[in-house]
């Protein structure tokens, strides 16, 4: 894109309006590189498709979700968990009530109109993802789980190099289309030998990634999962360690264990002056 600033303005809309948490994470009109990192267990997938049923509310173009680790339906599923409120262990055993099923059917009406295109297919590299994200028509938002399981299309001697190329490759395609581009990336274990096991940016090279190669770099943290008596019981910290068009800072969001979702937490207050430890 061009532009001649003699040619162009800012367009303005008259309507007030309160920037929702999905706007607050990612930028949903412009391009932006986002990669959502965590240990196992913290609830990557779930915020991604968090993130990409929020994004349905704001847009009606298409979300293209490449799922390399979970297949195709379990991703449907846990949407389906997500919007119906479902408990995932009834789902995962088909044991539903009737009012679970009218829940369900209410849900799969309400995917039936979204354009949202999950593809399980494993083993493709960068270039492959970006030839079949370019055949599709009105693409808003891309989800690519996990960045581990992508290949890369040159061999390289270092991790490190090969996941730079997959990045930067991704960015140039989400510059060139003006959307964001998702990637989530299970962090190894080494965090959990520290007292204070929340993520750091030095933990992303650890696992060979780099946090230059990406425009927003999110942690997701529970306390709970590591503290049994903790007292932040069902609550998650959304730390936004980089963020190239906003501030860092942590979100507190609800964490709905039994449906397998987040939700916006009203009772806690976000924490907008969180100073993030850079290592």
């Amino acid at each position: 894109m061009i532009i001649k600033t003699k040619e162009y303005s800012l367009k303005f809309s008259d309507e007030e309006r309160e920037i929702s948490l999905l706007e607050d994470l990612v930028w949903v009109d412009r391009s932006n590189l986002i990669c959502i990192a965590a240990r196992p267990g913290m609830g990557k997938t779930s915020l991604t498709l968090h993130m990409a049923l929020e994004y349905t509310k704001k847009c009606d173009k298409t979300i293209y979700i490449f799922s390399t680790d979970l297949c195709s339906m379990e991703i449907y599923e846990r949407m389906i968990d997500s919007l119906a409120e479902i408990d995932t262990y009834h789902m995962r055993i088909r044991s539903f009530s009737a009012e679970d099923k009218d829940k369900i059917t209410k849900a799969s009406d309400s995917l039936k109109n979204m354009n949202i295109i999950i593809d399980d297919t494993t083993g493709l590299n960068e270039r492959q993802i970006i030839d079949r994200l370019d055949a599709v028509d009105n693409l808003g938002l891309v989800i690519i789980d996990s960045l581990q399981y992508v290949n890369c299309s040159r061999k390289m001697e270092l991790l490190a190099q090969e996941s730079s190329i997959i990045a930067r490759e991704l960015r140039c395609f989400a510059k060139r289309k003006n959307i964001p581009v998702i990637l989530t990336h299970k962090l190894n274990r080494k965090i959990e030998e520290r007292e204070d096991k929340r993520p750091l940016l030095g933990d992303l090279r650890e696992d060979g990634a780099l946090a230059q190669d990406f425009d927003t770099i999110i942690f997701i943290y529970r306390d709970e999962y590591y503290n049994d008596i903790s007292t932040d019981h069902n609550q998650a910290e959304i730390i936004i360690a980089k963020n190239r068009y906003g501030s860092v800072k942590t979100i507190s969001l609800e964490w709905q264990r039994r449906y397998g979702k987040f939700s916006e937490n009203k009772d806690r207050k976000n924490n907008e002056n969180y100073h993030y430890q850079k290592q």
